[in-house]
């Protein structure tokens, strides 16, 4: 035979391994083993045994890794590896619901502020139509139509799709999903707003007493926070043991280290309304849970034209307090707002000074509400 070599080509033995003139070895050519599809796991040499080990990536996020060692050949190894990526893929049996129980067990939700587990917690309820349904069965214009379907421009939907991209990422890491069927990164929302501070303006104000004098409940809980400064969520988790009516005082806050606990004034003007509440209370000093307290605040059921939400009260409040000059200090004492100022943490604001503070801010909000004055002005044409 003639050798293989091609800058050779010289007669050699028929039996020989290698050709007596170049080298070349005679015999069958040596292939490498081809390597594993991405996603199919892998096996090495680890020490004297073999390891299999599989990789779960959500996007570009190394979501899960899964290791066995001591396999005494590669074959075992590679054996071994086929059903971890069969198990990973195929155990298609969570369901929504038994992906949110897992979720709340994990540490980074229970690191999560009560405000936010609260917005979680009300994007599942919005969920319930699918929570007993095999992730990954569901298509995705159902998860689509149930987004579009949250009331409310943009935050709520924003939540319910953050938290369903949360549970397929649980359904991923336990080995029941595979990653490419995770789309709720292409789940759609509207258009974000402009993030704006804004407040009600004095003559809203007097509307929304107006509002609560005619029978309005929601307004009356939109005249606390007004009052008060408390955000929406310190309303709902607010225990009524800790209202002194008496004293004119609150201790609450929720957020921040300053926020926690604080001393909150309670104005005279909303004494009655505060113990009116107090009396069908069921969720902090609302009687909805903050599901239906976010679907019930409607600020245009007070006449008011545009769209205002509930941290509005809170911006008024301090609104008022500055058009009022109080003191920086004071405003963050009541708000509960951070104090960066070396100078003012060694400042002692007393509960009264707060107390005359809201008082004189707030003076101008009872005035004279549209209602008493529109029927002034009809007896004054009579």
């Amino acid at each position: 035979m003639l050798c293989p070599r091609t800058a050779c080509r010289r007669e050699i033995p028929d039996d020989s391994v290698f050709c007596c003139y170049c080298g070349k070895k005679i015999g069958p050519v040596e292939r490498k083993t081809p390597k594993r599809a991405n996603g199919t796991g892998s096996v090495y040499k680890h020490g004297d045994t073999w390891a299999a080990e599989l990789r779960v990536y959500n996007g570009r996020k190394l979501a899960h890794r899964k290791k066995k060692y001591g396999f005494k050949t590669k074959a075992a190894a590679l054996a071994y590896v086929q059903t971890m990526t069969e198990s990973s893929i195929d155990k298609k049996t969570m369901r929504i619901s038994e992906a949110w129980e897992l979720l709340k067990k994990t540490k980074r939700y229970q690191e999560l502020s009560k405000d936010k587990i609260g917005a979680y917690k009300t994007a599942y309820k919005r969920l319930e139509p699918i929570s007993f349904r095999v992730i990954g069965e569901i298509p995705f214009t159902e998860l689509q139509a149930l987004v579009d379907a949250a009331p409310g421009a943009y935050y709520p939907k924003r939540d319910i799709k953050t938290l369903l991209g949360k549970l397929y990422n649980v359904a991923v890491t336990n080995e029941c999903l595979d990653v490419s069927q995770d789309k709720t990164d292409l789940l759609e929302l509207p258009t974000q707003p402009k993030s704006k501070k804004d407040s009600f303006t004095l003559d809203e104000v007097h509307k929304i007493w107006d509002a609560y004098n005619k029978g309005d409940k929601m307004a009356g809980f939109a005249l606390i926070l007004c009052y008060t400064g408390m955000r929406p969520g310190e309303l709902l988790q607010l225990k009524l043991e800790n209202i002194d009516l008496k004293g004119q005082k609150i201790i609450g806050g929720i957020k921040t280290e300053a926020g926690i606990d604080r001393e909150i004034p309670i104005a005279k003007a909303i004494i009655p309304i505060i113990q009116e509440a107090m009396k069908s209370a069921k969720y902090g000093l609302a009687d909805s849970c903050r599901e239906h307290f976010y679907d019930d605040w409607k600020s245009e059921n007070w006449g008011i034209e545009r769209h205002m939400t509930a941290n509005a009260g809170r911006h008024t409040l301090a609104t008022a307090m500055e058009e009022a000059n109080i003191s920086v200090m004071v405003r963050k004492k009541i708000l509960g707002h951070k104090i960066d100022d070396i100078t003012e943490r060694y400042t002692t604001i007393t509960f009264k000074q707060k107390l005359a503070a809201v008082e004189k801010a707030t003076k101008k909000f009872v005035g004279q509400p549209v209602g008493q004055r529109s029927r002034k002005n009809q007896s004054r044409n009579e």
